[in-house]
C-alpha cells in the first residue's frame, strides 16, 4: 500500500500535496519530498534545507550547531530539494512555475536566481544533483505516465536521458568521483536503490529486498551510500557499501528518520526527524552516536543538504 501510494505520488507531482496528506491517512506518516544528495568533499558548512509555513516554501540555511538560520529566497512559490554545488557556492532547487516544476539554482545569499529547465509541456522537473565538477545536474523528469533521471548542463543546455525502462526512476545522487549515479528504482513491487554510469548503460540494484528503499545519499569518499528504508513500523536510516553489501542501521528512533544527507567530512549525516507536531533537522554520527537537533521551531523543515567549503 505505501509503496504503491508513494509511486502515484510521484507520477502525478502536480497533485503532490494532496497526495501526501492522503499518503498520511493510509499509512500513518508522512513523507516530505524525498531528495538524493551526494556529499561532495569539504570542510563542514551550513545545512541547506526547506522549511514550510502554511503555503510559504522557502530555502534555508543553518549551522549545524543551529545558529545562523538564514532565508535565501521569499516568495510563494513552492519549492523544494536544495542541492549545494560542489564548490558550496550555489543552490539548485525545484521551484513550481506557471503549471509545472522546473530546476532553478542560485549563488548561497539567494541572488542571481537563474532557470536551468524551463517546459511548457506540463513535466515536472525535480530533484537536482551536481556532478563534481560542477558542470552538470542530474533530475528526475515526469510526465504523468513515467519518470525518467535526465541530465543538463548547468547553463540550461544539452539536456540528455539517462535512463529508459518501462519502470520508474527518482531522484539522482551523483557519485563523489562522477562514476556513477544512484536513484530510486521502482522494481514493480517496491522501491530499491540503483546506479548507473552518467552516460546511461544498464542500472544495477545496490539495494534487493522487500522493503521500499529511498534517498540514496553518498558518502564523500564515495565507499557508502546512506538511504532511507521502510522497516514495516517507520523509516530509519540505513547505510550500504555501493555494491551492495555490508548494510548497517544508522537511526532507531521512535519515530520516522528520512532523507540522509552527508556531511562533506564523512563524520555526520543530516536528516529529517519526523515528530508529533513538526518534521526538524538532526544530525548524527554515520555510526549512530551522538543525536544531535539542528532546527527547533514550530514549522516542518525537510530536504537538508550539507556545503561543502
Amino acid at each position: 500500500m505505501i509503496a504503491e501510494t508513494m509511486r502515484r505520488v510521484r507520477r502525478n507531482t502536480g497533485g503532490l500535496f494532496l497526495a501526501l496528506a492522503l499518503t498520511a491517512l493510509l499509512a500513518g506518516i508522512w513523507v516530505p519530498m524525498l531528495p538524493a544528495s551526494a556529499g561532495f568533499p569539504g570542510r563542514n558548512g551550513k545545512i541547506a534545507f526547506m522549511s514550510r509555513d502554511g503555503l510559504k516554501r522557502n530555502v534555508y540555511t543553518i549551522n549545524p550547531d543551529g545558529t545562523e538560520r538564514t532565508r535565501p529566497t521569499d516568495n510563494l512559490k513552492v519549492k523544494g530539494g536544495p542541492a549545494w554545488s560542489p564548490n558550496g557556492k550555489k543552490i539548485a532547487f525545484w521551484s513550481y512555475n506557471r503549471s509545472d516544476l522546473d530546476i532553478v539554482k542560485m549563488d548561497a545569499d539567494g541572488t542571481g536566481l537563474t532557470r536551468v529547465t524551463d517546459n511548457t509541456t506540463n513535466e515536472n522537473e525535480d530533484g537536482p544533483a551536481w556532478s563534481p565538477n560542477g558542470n552538470k545536474i542530474a533530475f528526475t523528469r515526469s510526465d504523468g505516465h513515467d519518470s525518467e533521471i535526465f541530465v543538463i548542463s548547468a547553463d540550461g543546455t544539452k539536456r540528455r536521458r539517462i535512463t529508459n525502462n518501462s519502470r520508474d526512476d527518482f531522484h539522482p545522487a551523483w557519485s563523489p568521483n562522477g562514476n556513477k549515479i544512484a536513484f530510486e528504482h521502482w522494481d514493480g513491487h517496491d522501491y530499491e536503490i540503483f546506479k548507473i554510469d552518467p552516460h546511461g548503460t544498464t542500472g544495477t540494484a545496490i539495494t534487493d529486498n522487500s522493503r521500499d528503499d529511498f534517498s540514496p545519499a553518498w558518502s564523500p569518499t564515495g565507499s557508502k551510500v546512506a538511504f532511507m528504508r521502510w522497516d514495516g513500523h517507520d523509516y530509519e536510516i540505513f547505510k550500504i557499501n555501493p555494491i551492495g553489501t555490508k548494510l548497517t542501521r544508522v537511526t532507531s528512533t521512535p519515530r520516522d528518520d528520512l532523507s540522509p544527507a552527508w556531511s562533506p567530512q564523512g563524520n555526520g549525516i543530516a536528516f529529517i526527524l519526523r515528530g508529533r507536531q513538526d518534521d526538524e533537522i538532526y544530525t548524527i554520527n554515520p555510526d549512530g552516536s551522538d543525536l544531535s537537533r539542528v532546527t527547533d521551531n514550530s514549522k516542518d523543515d525537510y530536504s537538508p543538504d550539507w556545503q561543502p567549503l
